[in-house]
């Protein structure tokens, strides 16, 4: 199988995926392009291939270069970028404005949506929006919270269309990933996010499994109709936020909860028969380094006090991490490569 890390530093889903992988006795390549890759440094990892950026126009010619070259089941993308540019179908749930319109269709509710073309006519709207608001680009994960007009000028000459939702709590936020093939469920897992990086628009930093909900299951069902593969989709309450048709950054906690995705996905386009799998419930998930400045934070500002923090900031046995693993330290080495390299954990741990 071969696993993109087209995300510098930070693919804590590519590593899981290697790491999934060979736990079903499958061959992990890693295709890189970044100086540091999490997944290239896994042990697992059977073969490590260099090509182009993949915001270049050589990417999906490498890509596909090698997948002739080699006997692969399939390539597994990670990032939305790869999946445009590697031409994949799914590209239409990762377009926000589209996936409002399949989600109608398929019965799933999504937040009230208002689309710009422009950052431009965004900009001009600043003082009519009821704030505070949730503002992303249609075709990106870069999400803002904006409390007031004075908060937009970070999207300033910003290409591209976007799109304003009002902003939900977060503590109603959850996430359902799983596998789907020829129209049905084949494995589930649902996980309750306790904390995000950064904390209002960010990934899930401390999460923990919960109980499936079948009619949730059956509606995003109804929404991937046509698609076969992993899949990750983002909840706040019973709105629908996100979907990501693809690996995804907390698919470890899938694994630890008893559900190997990659793994099924490879039985699978082998033409083996799987059994229906539901990952279990209360199993406790952390990106340790992203959910540490996510606590700091929370102390600095006052939403934690002193003694939770200390409680929160320990590490838990039994706890899954994104990317820490006794038995595979070298990608948290490169972890710790990539955060000295770039300064951004010197500025995240800084004080304002």
């Amino acid at each position: 199988m071969l696993v993109t890390d087209d995300n510098y530093g930070k693919a804590s889903g590519s590593v899981a995926a290697v790491r999934g992988l060979a736990a079903a006795g499958y061959q992990p390549a890693v295709a890189f392009s970044t100086p540091v890759s999490l997944a290239a440094s896994s042990r697992h990892c059977r073969r490590q291939i260099r090509v182009p950026s993949h915001r270049a126009e050589g990417y999906a010619d490498a890509i596909a270069a090698e997948l002739e070259s080699h006997p692969y089941l399939t390539v597994l993308p990670t990032t939305d970028i790869a999946l445009r540019a590697l031409g994949r179908p799914e590209v239409r749930f990762i377009d926000k404005s589209r996936l409002a319109r399949l989600a109608q269709e398929a019965g799933v509710d999504m937040p009230p949506t208002t689309v710009f073309a422009s950052t431009g006519g965004l900009l001009e709207e600043a003082d009519r929006l009821d704030y505070p608001v949730m503002i992303k680009p249609t075709v990106k994960h870069a999400a803002r919270v904006a409390h007031g007009p004075e908060d937009l000028g970070w999207w300033s000459g910003k290409p591209g269309e976007v799109l304003v939702q009002p902003f939900l709590q977060r503590e109603q936020e959850f996430g359902v990933a799983g596998l789907v093939w020829e129209g049905e469920m084949i494995a589930s897992v649902r996980q309750r996010h306790i904390r995000t990086w950064p904390p209002e628009a960010g990934s899930a930093s401390a999460a923990r499994t919960v109980p499936v909900d079948g009619e949730v299951e059956a509606r995003l069902l109804r929404l991937l109709d046509g698609y076969n593969g992993i899949f990750e989709a983002d909840y706040m309450g019973r709105y629908l936020i996100d979907v990501n048709p693809r690996v995804y950054a907390s698919l470890r906690l899938a694994a630890g909860a008893g559900v190997n995705l990659v793994g099924l996905y490879c039985d699978l386009l082998r033409g083996e028969a799987v059994d229906r799998a539901q990952g279990r419930a209360g199993v406790s998930y952390r990106w340790l380094d992203a959910d540490l400045r996510s606590v700091i934070s929370a102390w600095r500002e006052h939403s934690m006090g002193t003694r939770e923090a200390l409680r929160e900031l320990r590490l838990k046995r039994g706890t899954v991490y994104a990317i820490e693993s006794r038995d595979d330290w070298r990608p948290t080495l490169a972890r710790v490569r990539y955060g000295l390299a770039t300064g951004r954990w010197r500025r995240a741990y800084a004080r304002d």
